[in-house]
């Protein structure tokens, strides 16, 4: 996020600069891509009305992996060249069927996952995007037969 920072110099005699304000963007200092297995080249082809793991590697902060992102990760799934809609407007997993889970980190395997429950209804590609504060964190598409 963005951070206000107030700097100013005192010398070894106690004489202070006036003060300095100015904005610093606290982001990650890597994010590794897009989702894991079982998206092969960012895509999968899946069974509409079947469940599917959305994985992706935990992004890092310049001390060490965030793996504190889980209750913030945004979900969202959107119809690609006339893909039926999936009944929710862009919102987080809990707009999404019954019996999809939340968002946890795994620490074993330095990812997070989320366990899609889809509909049967859900037909064509659409793009699956995770993001956390805005940040594009994993994306890639999904086709329901």
């Amino acid at each position: 996020g963005v951070n206000e920072v107030t700097c100013y110099a005192e010398d070894a005699s106690g004489n202070q600069s006036e003060a300095h304000v100015f904005e610093v963007v606290v982001t990650f200092a890597n994010v590794p891509g897009g989702f894991l297995s079982p998206f092969k080249h960012d895509h999968i082809t899946a069974k509409a009305g079947s469940t599917i793991p959305f994985k992706f590697l935990a992004p890092s902060y310049s001390g060490g992996l965030a793996t504190d992102l889980a209750s913030g990760l945004r979900f969202v799934l959107t119809p690609v060249d006339g893909a039926s809609d999936v009944g929710v407007d862009e919102d987080t997993f809990e707009d999404y069927a019954a019996g999809s889970t939340a968002w946890r980190y795994v620490p074993e395997d330095e990812h997070y996952i989320f366990n899609l429950k889809t509909l049967k209804g859900w037909k064509g590609v659409y793009e699956a995007t995770v993001s956390f504060q805005g940040i594009v964190l994993a994306t890639g598409t999904v086709t329901f037969r």
